[in-house]
């Protein structure tokens, strides 16, 4: 009679494994980002998981000040990241850009006001899991 007890306990986690039901941390933020590379045509970009949303807001606060400068003009190829945040997930800022060298720009006014060479190091790990290796390499 023991194994009836295991049965709905067991069923119910083999619907919810087959329903797409995610954990809370895998679930999609609202955070997006864009794999600034191309010109001419879209650039790719793809959605945060929470979990992924919430290390870029760690090493973007762990990002190091430094006093205002113009961001110099950038040539073709791959050039940086923008994230758009629409709906503050995270504590991030609603729009940020990390360039490749890992400075983060003022969307606003186009300078670079601190260095987040993780942040950068972690968005280009995540292009290539999103199967943009090649891009980001150069």
């Amino acid at each position: 009679m023991k194994w009836k007890f295991w049965i709905l306990p067991g069923l119910l986690v083999s619907a919810a494994a087959c329903s797409g039901i995610q954990p809370p941390n895998s679930a999609p933020s609202d955070v997006v980002v864009e794999l600034d590379a191309f010109s001419g045509r879209p650039n790719p970009s793809w959605t945060l998981t929470r979990d992924d949303a919430s290390s870029l807001a760690r090493h973007v606060a762990d990002a190091t000040p430094r006093s205002r400068r113009d961001l110099p003009a950038q040539g073709l190829g791959f050039r940086g990241f923008a994230v758009r945040n629409p709906g503050g997930d995270a504590g991030l800022a609603e729009s940020l850009y990390v360039t490749r060298a890992g400075e983060l720009v003022d969307p606003v006014n186009g300078s670079i006001y601190a260095d987040a060479p993780r942040a950068a190091a972690f968005l280009r790990e995540l292009a290539a899991k999103n199967g943009f290796e090649q891009v980001v390499a150069n």
